[in-house]
């Protein structure tokens, strides 16, 4: 089992062990302060079924929050915070091979470019060798249900990331318009937030519609055929959502901001680089993400929302 490329940087890497060929490790939390996103272990669960169709039996290493995603795909999982009582060197003689997965730095977006593969989950295939499925049951793999009890559902609005990069500068202003016509749940931080994720995938889930940017929510509305509206700046949206054109099937827009008075335009895939300002592009904050105009936003969401409905 080799990958389909050699993958240039550290943060993605694979020990291969003496242990039973079949059994595979993926460590997927910290490593040099990167975090696998909630939006990584949606868009690799395609991946994760297939390995286990072709018989692989896989521990995974993870946050909490996202446990049930992998015991119900039949994986051991390991919680992040028990990391030394959990792993030993010894124990990891036992798996056949270990991957460190984690945020993918420029040098091997660059490969994947090279070797065709154009979107997240078939990157994410290709660091095991084999290829995604052609299809895949997403609300079975997030354990979603249609909740029948909901009179009138609401419009999601996630307007920041886990990082600024990606935030709409304009988020209060664009809320206070949205609730003047829909019930709005503001999911982020200082908002709405959940405690575990099956209730947060049953209110994306069980929505009218997605107002979001670059998060993980955009994964889980698009998995699940919401109607979603989503705003890219520096981050390249068919690169990260691209697997979902297979996948699903529901209503979406992508609107690419890009200030062409500052010169620039977006993406910029300053995304897949390990610091956002290098190559002199951008402060902590994006200024295509800082330039967007709300209004014109709300205008095309609005719009949109219509013409699903309609």
């Amino acid at each position: 089992m080799t990958p389909n490329y050699t993958s240039p940087g550290r943060q993605v890497s694979r020990f291969d062990g003496s242990g039973d060929p079949n059994r595979l490790l993926l460590l997927m939390a910290r490593h040099d302060n990167l975090w696998v996103g909630l939006g990584d272990h949606i868009a690799s669960l395609p991946v994760i079924y297939e390995l286990r169709r072709l018989g692989y039996e896989l521990t995974v290493y993870a946050t909490p929050f996202v446990q049930e995603l992998y015991e119900r795909a039949g994986c051991e999982f390991i919680p992040a915070e028990n990391i030394r009582p959990g792993l030993t060197e010894d124990s990891l003689t036992t798996f056949g091979s270990v991957y460190w997965l984690c945020e993918w730095s420029l040098d091997e977006k660059i490969a994947a470019d090279g070797a065709g593969l154009t979107n997240f989950t078939d990157l994410f295939a290709s660091f095991f060798g084999i290829t995604a499925p052609p299809s895949f049951d997403y609300p079975t793999a997030l354990g979603f249900a249609v909740d029948e009890s909901i009179d009138e559902r609401a419009v999601i609005y996630a307007p920041t990331a886990s990082s600024p990069e990606r935030d709409l500068a304009s988020a209060g202003y664009i809320h206070r318009r949205l609730n003047r016509e829909y019930g709005v749940v503001w999911l982020g931080a200082g908002q709405t937030m959940f405690g575990s994720l099956p209730e947060l995938i049953s209110t994306v889930g069980n929505a009218r519609g997605v107002f979001c940017v670059d998060t993980g929510i955009v994964h889980v509305a698009m998995a699940l055929n919401v109607p979603t509206f989503a705003v890219f700046g520096p981050s390249d949206p068919f690169t990260i959502l691209g697997q979902y054109d297979r996948y699903s099937s529901g209503p979406r827009m992508v609107v690419l901001s890009a200030p062409n008075d500052k010169g620039c335009t977006a993406p910029c895939s300053k995304r897949y680089s390990r610091g956002w300002n290098q190559g002199g592009r951008c402060d902590d904050y994006s200024r295509c993400m800082i330039d967007a105009k709300p209004d014109e936003l709300l205008t095309s969401f609005s719009i949109f929302l219509t013409n699903k409905e309609s």
